[in-house]
């Protein structure tokens, strides 16, 4: 489609050389309209290209190289225990998106986890299987989040976990989650910890 778009906008792009107007403000128009067009376009090609970019990866073997590095790095300041629980049946599973971000994403999580959880407490990282999908979880006892605050998480360019403001955007996640067609819930309560739960479509050959 991009491409189909391309053609008849560069005729149009330099017609505009050419073509005269009642005023200035017909002109400018004009040209804003020509450049909205480019742009759609190459907002189009961009996303088609993100989608063909994707590739399967093992989520457990990206789980374990994000927790490797971060039980390191978390032993370094308080005391925050990190656990990892693998069922044995999804150890091989792989899902259709991009490790990189995924590892990312999980990075992140588990750095909001900490910066909630007080000295002693606990994460909790479990991979398992429902169905046709992997689900991933990340689990701390930490201070959690008011209901008023996690409603708006998702929709809104805030912040969860830390409170100062440096947290991911959870939009952000949610939106790589959703264009892998999979779904990104969150609960938590106050003082009773956060929950995350990442669901992906399992990648069949």
């Amino acid at each position: 489609v991009a491409h189909d778009i391309r053609s008849p906008l560069s005729f149009l792009k330099k017609m505009r050389q050419t073509l005269s107007f009642d005023s200035f403000h017909h002109k400018k128009l004009f040209e804003n309209a020509v450049n909205s067009i480019e742009s759609i376009a190459e907002d189009v090609l961009t996303l088609h290209k993100q989608k063909n970019s994707l590739s399967p990866f093992c989520v457990a073997d990206s789980l374990e190289k994000v927790c490797s590095l971060k039980k390191v790095e978390f032993s370094k300041n308080k005391r925050v225990s990190l656990r990892i629980d693998i069922d044995d049946n999804v150890k091989k599973r792989m899902v259709l998106g991009r490790a990189a971000d995924f590892e990312r994403i999980l990075s992140n999580l588990l750095n909001n986890s900490y910066e909630a959880t007080e000295e002693n407490g606990g994460i909790k990282v479990k991979l398992s299987s429902e169905g046709k999908t992997v689900v991933l979880e990340v689990r701390d006892n930490g201070k959690g989040i008011s209901q008023s605050i996690l409603s708006r998480l998702g929709k809104e360019e805030l912040s969860f976990g830390k409170y100062d403001g440096n947290g991911i955007a959870l939009s952000s996640a949610k939106k790589t989650i959703d264009s892998w067609h999979g779904k990104l819930r969150m609960f938590s309560a106050l003082e009773a910890g956060t929950t995350v739960k990442v669901i992906l479509p399992q990648f069949t050959s």
